[in-house]
């Protein structure tokens, strides 16, 4: 049986960046993080930060930045494959 890494592996596993927003202080998101889907298919996560948009501190994927035409900030590459941790070792 197989378990999935929780997103903490994950986000340690990329390469973090210095400052999700330091070279825009007016970015309409910020990079949190990765997610593994149930396919397998792992993608970036963000949190808007632009206060007048009506997803305000929602955690959201780079499609739905682009669906609400929103800024995509700077993501840092997946460091390592993901690979699936086994519950027996």
């Amino acid at each position: 049986m197989q378990s999935h890494r929780p997103i903490d592996s994950l986000q340690s596993e990329a390469k973090a960046p210095e400052d999700n927003n330091a070279s825009n202080p007016n970015a309409d998101a910020e990079f949190v993080g990765w997610q593994k889907s149930r396919n397998g298919e792992i993608y970036a996560l963000y949190n808007v930060t632009a206060e007048q948009h009506p997803l305000y501190r929602s955690t959201v994927s780079e499609k739905t930045l682009r669906k609400h035409n929103l800024a995509i900030p700077p993501t840092p590459q997946l460091g390592k494959p993901v690979k699936e941790i086994d519950d027996e070792e």
